[in-house]
């Protein structure tokens, strides 16, 4: 240390409660016991905030979705029964007899599947 006045260092991402002095002398950063930990419990809380954010948008959309189809229920009847069809972890193909030459229902159980996961991918990227 070498020194000199300390000053509240203020950033938009660090919350005013969280004590972090700078010197303008020789660059270093200083905080008190404990800091560095409240700053961790403030980036989880944060996280969980974006997170439900992100699950209560999808929810929305959701919703938009069931709103636009309900003049219609064969379509959701038909997701409903290519999200619950079971799949193969790593070709994503419905599990089934193999020996049966895929149906058209197969192709777009594999299409939707996919659909889905482009979906869910940039939910989760945003």
């Amino acid at each position: 240390m070498c020194n000199a006045v300390l000053n509240k260092f203020k950033d938009p991402n660090i919350p005013e409660s969280i004590n972090i002095e700078n010197c303008q002398k020789c660059g270093g950063f200083w905080m008190n016991r404990g800091e560095t930990t409240k700053y961790k419990r403030y980036q989880e809380f944060k996280q969980k905030i974006l997170e439900q954010e992100k699950s209560d948008e999808f929810d929305e959309q959701i919703k938009k979705l069931l709103e636009q189809h309900s003049s219609n229920p064969s379509i959701l009847i038909n997701v409903g029964k290519v999200l619950s069809t079971r799949l193969d972890p790593y070709s994503l193909r419905p599990i089934g007899n193999l020996d049966k030459k895929e149906t058209t229902a197969d192709k777009i159980a594999i299409l939707a599947v996919n659909i889905l996961i482009i979906i869910l991918q940039s939910l989760l990227h945003l």
